[in-house]
This record gives C-alpha cells, sequence and structure tokens, in this order.
C-alpha cells in the first residue's frame, strides 16, 4: 500500500512538472498544445562581452504567428533585440517576416538604431590587425521589402532602404593609421531596388531541403549635398539544403555583394566577416568594392530539442578582379537548441576560428543569436 501511494505520489508530481508551461516551452519534445505554443512570445536573455564594447547584457524577443486565414502558408514571425552595454553603448533591432495565405505573398521590415564602438582597419584584403582604430558608429537604419508570386515558389518585389550614418574616432593617438575624408565622417542613403527570389524550402527558419536564391538589383540616388556620390549594387544570395540520411542535413550557400561606382564611402563598402557568413573574422576586418563568400555547413538533428552543427567557410574581398590567392578560410562547430520544436526556431551557440594569417594569430569567434546563420 505504501509502496502505490509512494508511485502515485510521483507520477502526480511528474505530471504537474509535465504540465508546467516553464517545462512545456522549453523542455519538452512534444508540447501538449503545440499549437497554441508556437504562439506564444518567448523571451531570451542578452549576455555577452567584446573588446571594444565591454559586457553586453539585454533581452531579444521571438514569436511565431499564422496571418488570419492562412492556414496553409509559412509561418510569419517578428523579433526584437535590445541591449546596452557597460562602456554606455546601445543595440535595437526589429526585424519581422511575413507570409500571405497560400505563400503567395511575402514581406519584410527591418529596423535598427545603433551606437556602437568598432575596429577600422582600413580597406582592402590585406589589412594588418596591428592598424586597428577604435571608431563609434552612430546608425539608423529601416529596410522594407515586398514580394508576390509570381510563378510556384519565384517571387519578384521592390526593396526600399534608408539609412543614417555618423562616425567619430575614438583612438585619436592612433588616428593617423587610417584616412578618412571629412564627407565621409556621416552620411544619409537611400537606395531602392529590385528583387527576384526562388524559394523552395521546406522551412525558412531550419531548413532540410529546397532552395533560396535572391537577387537584388538596386541604386543609390543622390539625397544630400555632402555624399558626393551615387551608385548601384548587386546582391546575390543562394542556398540549398538536402537531407541524404534521417537527421542529418547538408546545407550550402554562396553570398556574392558589389558597390558599383567610383567612389564608395567606406561604410559603403562590403564586408566580410559576421555572424552569418565567414563566421570568426572580425566584422568588418576585410572590407571593399566586392565581396564573395561561401559556407558548407552539416546539422545534426538528434534529439527533438537540441542538434549539433561543422561548418567552413571561404571569402575574399576585392576592388576588381578576383585572385584565389587572396580567399581566406574558417571553420567551427555549433549547438542549436530547439525552443520552438513544431516550427524549428532555434538558439544558435556558435564557435569559429580562421584560417592564421601572415605575422598574426589566429582570430576566434563565439556567436550566440537566434536563428540560424542560413
Amino acid at each position: 500500500m505504501f509502496l502505490l501511494l509512494c508511485i502515485s505520489m510521483v507520477t502526480k508530481a511528474q505530471d504537474s512538472v509535465n504540465r508546467n508551461p516553464l517545462y512545456q516551452m522549453f523542455i519538452a519534445a512534444h508540447p501538449i498544445d503545440t499549437g497554441r505554443s508556437s504562439q506564444k512570445l518567448f523571451v531570451v536573455p542578452i549576455f555577452g562581452h567584446t573588446p571594444e564594447g565591454g559586457y553586453e547584457y539585454g533581452i531579444a524577443t521571438f514569436k511565431n504567428f499564422t496571418l488570419p486565414s492562412n492556414k496553409n502558408a509559412r509561418t510569419s514571425f517578428v523579433t526584437a533585440k535590445a541591449s546596452f552595454t557597460s562602456r554606455h553603448a546601445a543595440n535595437f533591432i526589429g526585424y519581422g517576416e511575413f507570409w500571405s495565405k497560400q505563400n503567395s505573398f511575402f514581406w519584410n521590415i527591418d529596423v535598427r538604431h545603433q551606437e556602437f564602438p568598432f575596429y577600422f582597419y582600413g580597406v582592402g584584403n590585406n589589412t594588418n590587425i596591428n592598424n586597428a582604430v577604435l571608431m563609434e558608429e552612430r546608425l539608423s537604419h529601416i529596410n522594407v521589402e515586398a514580394a508576390k508570386e509570381v510563378l510556384k515558389h519565384y517571387y519578384i518585389g521592390l526593396n526600399g532602404l534608408l539609412e543614417k550614418q555618423v562616425f567619430s574616432i575614438k583612438d585619436t593617438l592612433y588616428q593617423h593609421k587610417v584616412t578618412i575624408l571629412p564627407n565621409e565622417r556621416k552620411g544619409s542613403y537611400l537606395n531602392l531596388g529590385l528583387t527576384q527570389m526562388y524559394d523552395s524550402r521546406d522551412n525558412t527558419q531550419f531548413s532540410t531541403s529546397g532552395i533560396y536564391a535572391y537577387l537584388k538589383l538596386s541604386f543609390y540616388p543622390k539625397i544630400e549635398r555632402d555624399n558626393d556620390f551615387t551608385g548601384t549594387q548587386v546582391n546575390f544570395n543562394f542556398k540549398a539544403f538536402t537531407t541524404p540520411i534521417d537527421r542529418l542535413t547538408f546545407g550550402y550557400n554562396v553570398v556574392y555583394n558589389a558597390f558599383g561606382g567610383k567612389i564608395a564611402p567606406f561604410y559603403m563598402l562590403q564586408q566580410m566577416g559576421n555572424d552569418q557568413i565567414m563566421r570568426g573574422f572580425y566584422a568588418g576586418r576585410f572590407r571593399d568594392k566586392k565581396m564573395l563568400a561561401h559556407q558548407l555547413e552539416a546539422r545534426y538533428h538528434f534529439i527533438e530539442r537540441m542538434a549539433v552543427t561543422a561548418f567552413i567557410g571561404n571569402g575574399a574581398t576585392t576592388p576588381r578582379d578576383w585572385n584565389i590567392n587572396q580567399f581566406r578560410t574558417s571553420y567551427g562547430a555549433g549547438l542549436r537548441y530547439f525552443f520552438d520544436v513544431k516550427q524549428r526556431s532555434t538558439i544558435r551557440l556558435d564557435y569559429a576560428i580562421t584560417q592564421r594569417l601572415l605575422g598574426e594569430k589566429r582570430q576566434t569567434g563565439v556567436y550566440v543569436t537566434l536563428g540560424e546563420a542560413f
């Protein structure tokens, strides 16, 4: 009798734990109410450290949802991040991606404001790490894109980007190492473009099959007197995914960005290195008019809530023609936690290492963020 009573108490306690909202949200492999759980707002604390920004703390939020009368379309989502650092830097980012009925219409909006320090190494693919100068950027940014499906999986749309940037040199002791013209210390610009997209992915957040190909052709009209540049830009992004055996997915990504114009302020140049492409390299370590990079990633989704990854990337920047000897390599591994199992929404932890450059130590990068690199 006592044994049966103990078993009953343990069973009730376990059942209580299993039905706890926090358990269902963050631990259970198969939430009891998967429909409702996918509509919940997920909140994740932010904590990190960078040499230039100091300790960073804040919150990030993420919400999946389906637009009204849109039962057979992809899931829409919104995400926002607000953080501050111990050195008085601030960062706010808001992004939303929306899919209409039967995926016939797609649009997104990206809004951000940042007041953040960064290291500027100069222009080119052979910058020296010892030439870093600490600068601060104040950025206001809004990007809006809308596209209509004209053939199965094929979309045509328009894109508009408006930015204002102001730069200051904080490291005045070493400012002689870089040349930044007075009219490049600040700038406002408008970018207008035509976009084309082919998207047959099975899931937009953690893809296991399908192809994504994106092409944007755009131009910069002159909107301010102190900006003496106009130009064109090409942005190309290709992704392909396949799952040859159960739970093991391979993804391949190619990114090509190019600015066309005789004059290009340093902040308009294409940058290599961030948490999405060429992980491990400091963002903006190499920048020039053209950037080409590709990466391969293997993802093993070994349990419902967790996956592991391994990746390798290769890329370069150049003002004109490509030289294969200028291409850099980075590689690494990561861990994925699925906070929304049904929609495959993830928190990503990546550790990346770069090739050793002449006269330098290997660079490394640790990335903790929402969503996949590609």
